[in-house]
């Protein structure tokens, strides 16, 4: 078997790169509930994207594609961070992995006026940059990532 090795100053090199693209705030996008806010705002390919919460980063995650992800973001069921955000904003109990009515009406407010998002395409490696990003960032200075600790090894 051949075996690929990437020097770890290459792999260090290229997560910076997608790091400083990853916090620049000229590249945030700001929620909204619109039907087409995902079409309109990420590509259909692979990457990495990260989530903030006014400008503070909360969330790192990757995906085979974006524009369908970005979709998932507004429902409950669908995505971890929405499930986290519920829970620490409004104390939501999920029920079928979904909050009351009440509670999903005041996330999805919550979330059109505190949270944007920024992504990176990138179709090989999006696993190890996250990784490595959530690795950096969770507890780094107050940072408290509402990724989930039990994914990918990182309890």
């Amino acid at each position: 078997m051949k075996k690929y090795n990437l020097p770890v100053n290459e792999l260090e090199k290229v997560v910076n790169e997608i790091e400083l693209h990853l916090l620049d705030r000229s590249n945030r996008i700001s929620f909204t509930y619109e039907t087409n806010w995902n079409k309109e705002n990420f590509p259909k390919a692979p990457g990495v994207y990260a989530a903030f919460e006014n400008d503070d980063l909360i969330y790192i995650g990757q995906t085979a594609e974006l524009k369908s992800r970005m979709s998932d973001i507004r429902r409950t069921y669908n995505h971890t961070l929405r499930k986290k955000l519920g829970k620490k904003e409004f104390d939501g109990e999920l029920i079928k992995n979904k909050f009351s009515d009440e509670i999903e009406e005041k996330l999805t407010n919550y979330m059109v006026e505190n949270i944007s998002f920024s992504f990176q395409e990138i179709s090989f490696g999006r696993l190890e940059v996250e990784s490595q990003l959530v690795k950096k960032y969770d507890q780094k200075n107050g940072v408290k990532l509402l990724n989930s600790k039990s994914v990918r090894g990182l309890k």
